[in-house]
């Protein structure tokens, strides 16, 4: 299976669920890293959503970027098992129909992180 063995005891790489945990921290880091210092500067006025991602990305520790990043070597090494020299993985780009225009925020970042579970595949094994 894609995920492993569920995240469960073992050395399986987790769920999807747990890939994308690992794939936000690898992603606030880098941007913290590039943006960080601006936006400590400058102070810019984000909008729902960004605002707390933006937060959420300058708490992040050197540790928990480390640990993110070994989860992903594992991941990556999984997926790259799994395909072979000549596999292929189709998955979907979203999970459902778009969300409607003027979701309350709450379910707009439900819909979001049911998409990055999704799209994060990719990204975290290292493929087009």
């Amino acid at each position: 299976s894609l995920g492993g063995n569920g995240g469960g005891s073992g050395g399986g790489v987790g769920s999807l669920q747990r890939w994308w945990g690992v794939f936000r921290v690898c992603q606030a880091w880098e941007i913290w890293q590039t943006h960080g210092d601006w936006v400590e500067r400058e102070k810019p006025e984000f909008g729902p959503g960004v605002k707390e991602r933006f937060a959420m990305a300058a708490g992040i520790t050197g540790a928990a970027r480390d640990a993110a990043a070994a989860d992903r070597a594992a991941i990556s090494a999984h997926v790259d098992a799994l395909l072979g020299a000549d596999g292929v993985l189709l998955v979907p780009t979203v999970p459902g129909p778009a969300p409607l225009r003027g979701l309350p925020s709450a379910e707009l970042e439900a819909w979001r992180a049911s998409m990055l579970q999704l799209t994060c595949v990719a990204s975290i094994a290292g493929l087009p």
